[in-house]
């Protein structure tokens, strides 16, 4: 165990001796390498800093200096100096005992402690033996500590020592550094410097060159400026030509030939003279076309700027002047000869004969040329003469009223013009003294422009074939028109009117001869029936014509007197006279109508300013006031003055005639029925129809006044049956009449000078149908009534019975005619065998269910209506008289229903039902196949009567008492029956309002 025990303590002491060995070589060597890495860091940073400086003396303008690498410099300088204050509290003395001491300790040691490659561990492991205890390990421990510490302490005064040089080496660092930054500052500072002046240098050197090639440009620019010049105002000088701009054209032309003239040492300068000369020719030349073109359609706006071209060119006012009035004349004679010229081109034949003949064949007169025309281009060509020659009269008119508008103006401004200066107060007076010499020139010239277009139209008047003699009284009035045109426009009287009127009387025969030949070709063509003439019909042909004309409405009264237009302001106001259509003015009379208006506004203002001059405001709101009170009848007045009672007396003729015609031709009645029967016309309409057989003249007068002294005691023959094929021949018999009728009654009218009952008398035949245009010509007529009655010295007597007796009659004539239709053509409807009264009898309405399905006699009627459906479309009637055709044929089918339904005599309520079953159906049925939004009305009576029967018995008298002229006694005694039966009424009572009905009077009350 000894042995065991002591091996355990060696082997103790023996790891004792390890560790302690291990801590004495690592402290050795911990304070060896630091005493190395002291000296080696201090150097190297040293070193370091030295190439970091010279790095940056270097790279100063790269590379910034590291901050932090200072900032701990000077960290360690402060600690430095900390520790360097503790150090003074020790003196020499004491530290030369503790470096006795610490000699004294490391003298102790091994020499071999202090050699490089010496192994402390091992040595000191060497001297120990197995008997050494703990106190001897304790004692080497101890002692080898001491002497590690007294190793540590001397490194540590001796690093002490050496601070202080270091620490001078830091702040060396740092001032170094300072100046390092202070040196880079400037350094930079100065580069921007030299950059900046270097750019600055670069640019002054920039400016310098451009300034001296911007002098040259400059030298070379003055000249292209003036070339430019010159180019843009040749531009402006033609857009001011296009735009009209005649007085800028002048004025440029003028800084034209100055532009140029600045322009003498370059060769093109002489090329340039010439094209200003020519633009200034070129200005001149449309300023006189312009002024050609406002005389055909004067526009202020457009003369001004014309004007204003003139008087920068320096023309006098008189000059200007006549020039205006020769542009009028020769825009007439252009306008005229455009006008033949044209129309004879839209006959292409012809003017390939023409252009065969000669080659110059469109280039000949206006003589020759209206020689050529065809006839029927004549007329034409006369309306377009004078629209044109109108329209030319018309802008000169207010040209002139302008021109004076103008020189009132300048008046006035010539009194404002004391505080301008002499050249204005110059060139104002020049302004007004060339107005004042047109506008002087325009008043006394009027009479030759009038004259260049009463030129052309005596050469159209003088030719041999002017017009057919249905157009001449439409020629006539045109001349009229001219004429009062012509006296209204110089102001006084002219003998143009004379001499238009002597050139239109050479065909006054050939009219004549027309008119009679018409007439008698109407009366011819139409088969008239032999029942007599017309009184008065030959004296109204064989009217005198040059009376005609001279009463006729379409005389345009002459200078002075009443009714004469002395303005030609309202003529203008009016409208073209001349134009088609004639109304409210388009187009180029608008304009002019519009000019007028400005100008007359214009006018006003300066009358309330102190100007002389124009009235036109009151002209033109008096034509205002006629336009907005000019009704139908306002219109119609005017031609019946002094002319109505002639007039109606001969259309009263023809509406006699036309009125017998219809009735003899569709009536379906012979002589002896129309004076015998009283049940078939109206008392009316009879007494129309003997007065007009048994007028003075007739040939039937003496017939009709035997049969009135032999007329039987009873009733007479029933009406003439016509046959199924009345109905086409009552289309076409009307249809041709109408057309006829239209013709006769337009040569009458317009012999007698009303245009406007010609349209009313043949539009009424043409748009209503053939019945009823005798009641639409008895309309036309009404028309006339008051025209007539309102005039003074008439027989007002025989006017208004003839409007009571005839005219009113026309309503019953086409009542009676589509009667008389639709009864032939329903005739089915009264068959004695299988008639719908009939189909009706024999069907049952004493039965206690509704039926399902309608009656036969429902079918029946529907039937035959599908037959009068066919034969009024096979007959393309218009759609009027189909109307009117329906209407008839519904009453006629309506009569059978009723007649048949008031025979029934046994009833009940289902039965009565199916009565309204069966109305229905035929009803529906109608609407289907009538025409458009047809609605049989005359069902409604039918309808009533059947409803009836549900009344209660106490309000069944009343209503019988009510319908009792409507519906007859006998058909109400058997409602009343069969309503008795219904509502189980005893027989006393029943016989009561039997009686009652029988005693009572149609209108009266129970």
């Amino acid at each position: 165990m000894a042995d065991r025990d002591g091996v355990g303590f060696g082997q103790n002491v023996l790891g004792k001796l390890k560790l302690v060995g291990g801590k004495v070589v690592d402290f050795g060597g911990s304070v060896a390498g630091k005493v190395v890495d002291v000296g080696g860091t201090v150097g190297n940073k040293i070193g370091d800093i030295g190439l970091k400086i010279g790095d940056k003396l270097v790279d100063v303008a790269t590379k910034p200096l590291f901050e932090s690498d200072f900032e701990r410099l000077r960290q360690l300088n402060q600690i430095a100096r900390q520790q360097q204050d503790l150090r003074r509290k020790y003196t020499d003395d004491e530290l030369a005992a503790v470096e006795a001491r610490a000699d004294l300790v490391l003298g102790q040691l091994y020499k071999g402690y202090f050699e490089a490659d010496f192994d402390p561990v091992a040595y000191e492991l060497s001297k120990l033996s197995d008997s050494d205890d703990q106190a001897h390990i304790d004692e080497l421990v101890e002692r080898l500590t001491q002497g590690v510490e007294t190793v540590s302490g001397r490194l540590s005064r001796h690093v002490n020592k050496k601070r202080d040089v270091l620490l001078a080496g830091i702040d060396r660092v740092a001032e170094v550094e300072d100046d390092l930054k202070a040196a880079f500052m400037i350094s930079r500072s100065s580069r921007s410097t030299l950059k900046a002046a270097a750019e600055e240098v670069q640019r002054n050197m920039r400016v310098v060159g451009q300034t001296r090639r911007k002098q040259s440009y400059m030298e070379l620019m003055e000249v292209i400026s003036k070339i430019k010049r010159a180019r843009d105002l040749q531009h402006s000088l033609k857009k001011s030509q296009e735009l009209g701009e005649y007085g800028d054209a002048i004025m440029t032309c003028i800084q034209c030939f100055q532009g140029v003239d600045t322009l003498r040492q370059l060769t093109v300068s002489s090329e340039l003279r010439a094209t200003v000369q020519r633009l200034y020719v070129d200005t001149l030349r449309r300023m006189d076309g312009a002024l050609a073109n406002i005389c055909s359609e004067f526009d202020p706006d457009k003369y001004t700027k014309i004007l204003e071209g003139y008087l920068l060119q320096g023309i006098d006012g008189r000059a200007l002047a006549e020039k205006v009035v020769q542009c009028f004349k020769d825009a007439i004679h252009d306008v005229t000869t455009r006008v033949v010229r044209s129309l004879l081109l839209t006959k292409p034949k012809l003017a390939d004969k023409l252009a065969s003949s000669s080659a110059s064949s469109l280039q000949l007169g206006y003589a020759e040329l209206l020689r050529a025309l065809p006839v029927d281009l004549l007329r034409p060509c006369l309306a377009r003469i004078l629209e044109a020659s109108f329209d030319i009269l018309a802008s000169y008119h207010v040209m002139a009223h302008w021109h004076v508008l103008a020189v009132a103006k300048q008046g006035q401004m010539a009194a404002a013009a004391e505080g301008l200066d002499e050249e204005s107060r110059r060139a104002q007076a020049a302004t007004a003294s060339f107005l004042t010499a047109v506008s002087d020139i325009l008043k006394v010239s009027r009479s030759e422009v009038l004259d260049a277009a009463a030129r052309r139209l005596r050469d159209v008047l003088t030719l041999d074939n002017l017009f057919k003699g249905e157009d001449f009284l439409q020629v006539v009035d045109w001349c009229g028109k001219f004429g009062g045109v012509a006296e209204a426009f110089l102001g006084n009287p002219t003998e143009l009117r004379g001499q238009l009127m002597a050139l239109c009387a050479r065909f006054l025969p050939a009219y004549h001869r027309s008119n009679l030949e018409s007439l008698t070709t109407c009366l011819n063509n139409e088969a008239w029936q032999d029942i007599g003439a017309v009184t008065g019909a030959a004296g109204a042909v064989t009217l005198e014509l040059d009376t005609a004309i001279l009463e006729s409405p379409f005389y345009m009264p002459s200078w002075g007197e009443d009714a004469a237009i002395t303005s030609f302001d309202k003529w203008i106001t009016d409208g073209n006279p001349f134009k088609r259509g004639m109304g409210a003015p388009e187009g180029r009379q608008k304009s002019l109508l519009d000019l007028l208006q400005k100008t007359t506004a214009e006018g006003k203002e300066l009358s309330r300013t102190g100007s002389q001059h124009s009235n036109l405001g009151e002209v033109g709101a008096e034509a205002a006031t006629g336009a907005v009170g000019s009704d139908d009848g306002g219109r119609a007045s005017t031609p019946l003055q002094g002319h109505s009672e002639t007039l109606f007396r001969c259309l009263a003729e023809l509406f006699d005639m036309y009125l017998l015609y219809c009735f003899s031709a569709f009536g379906g009645m012979g002589l002896e029925d129309v004076v015998w029967r009283d049940d078939i016309l109206t008392p009316r309409l009879k007494a129309a129809l003997i007065r007009i057989l048994s007028a003075d003249g007739s040939r039937y007068k003496p017939l009709v006044e035997e049969l009135l002294r032999n007329r039987p005691l009873g009733r007479g023959a029933p009406i003439a049956s016509t046959g199924l094929g009345l109905l086409d021949r009552f289309g076409d018999k009307m249809e041709s009449f109408a057309d006829s009728m239209e013709r006769s009654v337009s040569r009458m009218a317009v012999k007698l000078g009303d245009s406007k009952l010609v349209q009313v008398m043949g539009g009424g035949a043409e748009g209503s149908g053939h019945g009823g245009g005798v009641q639409l010509s008895g309309a036309s007529m009404v028309g006339l009534q008051q025209q007539v009655l309102a005039l003074p010295g008439r027989c007002q007597r025989d006017v208004e019975a003839y409007f009571n007796r005839t005219v009113e009659a026309a309503a019953d004539l086409r009542e009676h005619l589509f009667k008389a239709a639709a009864r032939v053509m329903m005739q089915g409807v009264w068959d004695g065998e299988r008639g719908i009264p009939t189909a009706i009898g024999v069907t049952n309405y004493n039965v206690k269910e509704p039926a399902i399905r309608q009656s036969p006699w429902a079918d029946f009627a529907v039937r035959a209506l599908q037959v009068f459906r066919e034969k009024v479309l096979a007959a393309r009637l218009p759609l009027p008289l189909v109307v009117c055709l329906w209407e008839f044929a519904v009453a006629v089918v309506a009569e059978g229903l009723l007649t048949g339904l008031a025979a029934v005599r046994k009833c009940t309520l289902e039965g009565r039902a199916n009565m309204s079953f069966d109305l229905s159906h035929v009803e529906r049925q109608i609407r289907a196949m009538g025409p458009p939004n047809f609605r049989p009305a005359g069902l409604a009576v039918v309808d009533a009567y059947v409803k009836a029967f549900y009344l209660p018995w106490d309000e069944l008298p009343r209503w019988c008492q009510a319908h009792l002229g409507e519906y007859g006694k006998q058909r109400l005694y058997t409602l009343v029956e069969v309503a008795a039966e219904f509502h189980k009424v005893k027989r006393g009572q029943k016989n009561d309002v039997l009686e009652m009905i029988d005693s009572a009077q149609p209108g009266l009350q129970f």
